[in-house]
């Protein structure tokens, strides 16, 4: 399998992340490979692409909004395990699939 940069994400690659930096007083964000632990170029091919089975994108997970004026965070929690919470994100706006734990009961199912 190999993957430009663009289709990380959208591919839902488990080794996709998005870093900012901060470059003249405004934060940037990029595209960054947990695996190879560098940036993501445009015109990189990837042979390493593994899809994530992450409650992010399993259609076993309930995910619980927490705000307050605007979004603090959301906790993903599994069904199939009595609603244990499994992550809390608070960078919920950023995509990061290398972030979120492998399903660790194996009953992972995209939507």
């Amino acid at each position: 399998m190999f993957l430009l940069k663009e289709e990380c994400y959208e591919k839902e690659c488990k080794f996709y992340t998005q870093i900012y930096e901060k470059q003249n007083d405004i934060w940037e964000h990029y595209a960054f490979c947990i695996n190879h632990k560098k940036f993501i170029l445009e015109e990189e091919l990837c042979e390493n692409y593994i899809k994530a089975e992450k409650c992010f994108n399993c259609k076993h997970r309930i995910e619980k909004v927490y705000e307050t004026g605007t979004i603090d965070c959301v906790d993903y929690h599994c069904k199939l395990q009595n609603d244990k919470m499994i992550y809390s994100d608070i960078d919920w706006a950023i995509s990061h699939y290398a972030d979120f734990p492998d399903c660790n009961i194996c009953k992972w199912e995209s939507e």
